[in-house]
């Protein structure tokens, strides 16, 4: 099937339930998509996501950009990927990109996003943001999480 500018998936997270992404610019060779801010344990229909924005990256030590990626018409869609329909495009998406990748990549970076803001503890979130950037290994312990787990975590 063709794809068109504004149509909308549901994607298959790791660890399971679904996200959803927006195809925001289409070339000869490459498709523009970006990530909604939305979950579902789910399957979720065309309705259940018309209200998600784009997803800001803000997990981590990230600054607050949209989630968006290049992805080579050589790169196959995961096999539980769900089309949904299509809508206009929410004000302010981007409709390019300097990063390529695949399509799971937005699914792990909705899920990295909701891992840092769902299941990591405040103080370890604020612990981590102060430690990161430094040359060396912090010298206190995260309060619950520890260090270790923190970057294990950071998959993006």
């Amino acid at each position: 099937m063709t794809r068109r500018v504004g149509d909308v998936a549901a994607i298959p997270l790791p660890g399971g339930g679904f996200g959803a992404v927006q195809i925001s610019g289409i070339t000869d060779d490459l498709t523009t998509a970006y990530s909604l801010d939305f979950y579902s344990d789910e399957l979720p229909d065309l309705a259940a996501v018309a209200n998600a924005a784009p997803l800001r990256v803000d997990h981590y030590k990230h600054g607050g950009h949209i989630d968006v990626t290049n992805i080579g018409d050589f790169w196959p869609e995961p096999p539980d990927m769900v089309w949904l329909g299509n809508q206009s495009l929410r004000e302010g998406a981007p409709t390019t990109s300097n990063v390529s990748s695949a399509w799971e990549t937005l699914a792990v970076g909705i899920r990295a996003r909701r891992r840092w803001w769902l299941e990591t503890p405040e103080a370890d979130r604020i612990a981590y943001r102060r430690a990161t950037g430094t040359t060396r290994r912090p010298q206190w312990t995260f309060p619950a999480l520890g260090w270790n787990t923190l970057n294990c975590m950071e998959i993006r």
